[in-house]
């Protein structure tokens, strides 16, 4: 997987099984980045 114009930052907690985006709002919105993410085969379940 490429990277995503205006993702500035991720963090993958394999143990937790959870990543958190930083992201350039004015860039890049949530629903290219969960598009990315369910792209890649992985389930997209939001949180806090």
């Amino acid at each position: 997987m490429g990277k995503l114009s205006g993702v500035e930052s991720v963090h993958v907690d394999l143990e937790a099984g959870t990543v958190e985006v930083e992201y350039n709002l004015e860039q890049v919105d949530t629903e290219a980045i969960e598009g990315a993410i369910a792209g890649a085969g992985y389930d997209v379940i939001k949180g806090d």
